[in-house]
């Protein structure tokens, strides 16, 4: 009896699809779900903005990660060239992939950075639970250098001190909206001869010399060491931001 209900679900499954896709004057289904399996794809149509700003040595990407790891078991890179007639698809996607995302891979194929995440995977169901529809817009993608800072490590681990309190420590936001301004060109509380970032010069920006030495010629009023903050990925993404001239666009 069991057999007999896989071979009358495959039999039916062709018929079933186009009802359960189907809809009312083109509208798309918000939220559904497919069976985990191999050869899904997803789709990103337009082009988001920054998607070619990015320095030498970064990719942009479309990649699957399975649980845990920060090396994708497929990607495909994202940029103007592989964006046809304004639709990108990541195709074939394996079933071992738990998370769908924009990202930004090293040299060497690591993800240093997340843009936006698109998919996550249900493993204790077995179904890849698709909070939007499979065609995603790329104008709710924001691919900037700087945006990705602002996502993957100001807001994450700064905004606590730098700006969601009653005062900023050392007078710095770091909250979005507020930290490119307080940033560029700006001359820091501590040292009114340096500038927390001066552009294509991170070895002379207060940014950088705070995250990436224990102690800053000039400045002793540190409340902690600020050196531990970041990772080796997120020190490097902030000095080729600012080595690349320190865009906002």
């Amino acid at each position: 009896m069991r057999q007999l209900k896989h071979i009358v679900f495959f039999i039916l499954q062709p018929l079933l699809l186009p009802m359960l896709c189907s809809c009312d004057e083109g509208d798309i289904i918000e939220e559904f779900k497919l069976q985990l399996s191999d050869g899904y794809a997803v789709a990103i149509e337009g082009q988001p903005q920054g998607l070619d700003s990015w320095p030498e040595g970064y990719n942009m990407a479309v990649a699957g990660f399975a649980q845990g790891d920060s090396f994708p078991a497929i990607a495909k890179q994202y940029n103007s060239y592989t964006t046809k007639d304004g639709v990108f698809t990541l195709n074939s996607i394996p079933e071992n992939v738990s998370t769908i995302e924009v990202c930004v891979l090293s040299s060497i194929n690591k993800r240093m950075a997340t843009i936006k995440k698109l998919i996550d995977v249900d493993r204790e169901s077995g179904n890849i639970e698709i909070n939007q529809a499979v065609t995603f817009n790329a104008a709710d993608i924001d691919c900037r250098m700087f945006t990705a800072l602002q996502n993957n490590i100001f807001t994450r681990k700064c905004a606590g001190c730098h700006g969601q309190g009653e005062k900023p420590a050392a007078g710095l936001y770091l909250t979005e909206g507020k930290s490119y301004e307080n940033l560029y060109k700006k001359l820091s509380a501590k040292d009114n001869t340096t500038s927390r970032v001066e552009p294509s010069d991170a070895e002379n920006s207060m940014l950088y010399k705070v995250l990436s030495t224990e102690a800053v010629a000039g400045v002793t009023s540190w409340h902690y060491d600020h050196s531990k903050f970041c990772t080796e990925s997120e020190l490097k993404i902030i000095k080729d931001w600012i080595n690349s001239g320190a865009e906002n666009q």
